[in-house]
């Protein structure tokens, strides 16, 4: 199984997300964002008119949008104040029924609260209780309209943290599995591959580790924010390491059967967030790359294998994405071409030979 790829935006944010949806074409699978309403002073009509067009701009290049629904969906009474979640939870069934309607027809994935199992800076902290209470009440909506996927909260606590606060929640289910979700979502901020990064941030434990507790849940499993994130951002001699950590992390995810890795974010416009160009890359790193020889290497996007170097040879195949190819000239000439779009790189495509350019393969 290849691990998807996506990153976190913020459209209402200058330089929050791409002007051209087009840019990021290839490089992803998905987008994530909040369905903002009462966060932006919008009315319901508004609303959905804006994020109809936003899907449809992803969808027309091949990305699927992860949208989340919270207190900046709606507000209401604002029962984590002052109480009275029976009245937002009916206000937040009314508001849905719409909004579902609106998008039946599109390529999406909802998810339902955002880091509610910690109280931070864009979170509201929900007890495995009220969580429980409200996807109970407002997931039946959603699946009565669409048959999109739905994720859990992204849950950013530690991993023993995360594994109460499921295991309560599965108590309130009569000591059932959950079936709300159709995968559990994650945000392992601060674990590091092996090694901490010589990264300004806070690290908290290993990836490894922390996956084995998680796992032991039993669900699938979307890291819906994977990253690093801090207000003050990251000085330019911290970004090769910031690379060298998602291309790590991503890995990792790969080997542990992850289904989705949503890195964060697009930019510093999202609490200091940096997203490396080498994001388009991830895919080629899924297994079995890890072990491939030094004459072998992935194709970072579908291309055509060629008679000849030329663009005008005949057409012998279509390689996709992430296919593995063993590189017939010598390994230096390989390292050589590899991401120069002026070479030719004579392979071996599952039996097949021919040349591809090197700046489709990584």
């Amino acid at each position: 199984m290849k691990t998807a790829v996506g990153v976190n935006v913020n459209p209402f944010a200058v330089n929050g997300a791409p002007l051209s949806k087009s840019d990021l074409r290839g490089k992803v699978d998905f987008v994530r964002f909040v369905y903002q309403i009462d966060s932006q002073r919008l009315s319901v009509p508004q609303a959905i008119s804006y994020y109809q067009d936003q899907v449809d701009k992803y969808n027309a290049v091949g990305i699927v949008p992860i949208i989340i629904i919270n207190q900046e969906t709606g507000w209401f009474n604002g029962p984590w104040l002052h109480g009275g979640w029976n009245d937002y939870i009916s206000s937040m069934k009314s508001r849905l029924k719409e909004i579902i309607a609106a998008h039946q027809h599109q390529l999406i994935v909802w998810q339902i609260w955002n880091e509610g199992d910690i109280l931070g800076v864009s979170s509201i902290y929900l007890s495995p209780t009220i969580y429980y209470k409200l996807v109970s009440e407002i997931v039946p909506v959603i699946r009565s309209l669409c048959n999109h996927k739905i994720l859990s909260g992204g849950m950013a606590s530690s991993a023993s943290s995360v594994f109460a606060y499921v295991k309560s929640m599965e108590q309130l289910n009569g000591n059932r599995k959950l079936t709300f979700f159709d995968a559990l979502s994650l945000h392992p901020y601060g674990q590091y591959v092996k090694t901490k990064p010589n990264i300004s941030t806070g690290w908290f434990g290993d990836f490894t580790n922390y996956m084995a507790t998680v796992k032991t849940l039993g669900y699938p499993m979307w890291l819906t924010e994977v990253g690093v994130a801090e207000d003050s951002g990251f000085p330019d001699s911290q970004k090769p390491a910031i690379e060298q950590y998602m291309k790590d992390m991503y890995s990792a995810s790969q080997l542990h059967g992850v289904e989705a890795f949503i890195w964060w974010s697009y930019s510093s416009a999202l609490r200091g967030g940096y997203m490396p160009n080498s994001i388009g890359d991830l895919k080629a790193l899924s297994s079995p790359t890890p072990n491939r020889q030094p004459n072998q290497a992935n194709l970072k996007d579908t291309a055509n294998l060629r008679s000849e170097r030329s663009t005008l040879g005949k057409i012998l195949a279509v390689v996709k994405r992430g296919t593995l190819v063993t590189c017939l000239d010598c390994v230096t000439s390989l390292q050589c071409k590899l991401g120069n779009k002026e070479e030719w790189v004579w392979v071996d495509v599952n039996g097949s030979k021919g040349y591809l350019r090197g700046d489709m393969l990584v």
